[in-house]
């Protein structure tokens, strides 16, 4: 079920982008985020790092796209013991 509600979050963020609205974009790829935070599932973590990072940079903060761009080259992941988890 999780993984519906990360699709769905996913394919609106997905109308957003299209129609350059990148902040609510932005702000449906990080409820999948959390969505993929709460399922433990990594690969999903970091294409959502990596989706973050193009909608950053479509939205003009460079400084954030590379932040996420980094975390996909390296494969950092989110500590579980981390507050965003």
């Amino acid at each position: 079920m999780r993984k519906l509600y990360m699709r769905a979050f996913e394919q609106i963020a997905s109308c957003y982008s299209t129609c350059c609205m990148y902040n609510l974009a932005l702000t449906y790829l990080k409820k999948a985020l959390m969505v993929a935070y709460e399922m433990n599932d990594t690969m999903s973590e970091l294409k959502y790092y990596e989706k973050l990072g193009i909608a950053s940079m479509n939205a003009g903060d460079t400084q954030k796209m590379l932040a996420y761009q980094n975390r996909v080259m390296y494969g950092q992941l989110e500590p579980k013991s981390s507050g965003t988890r």
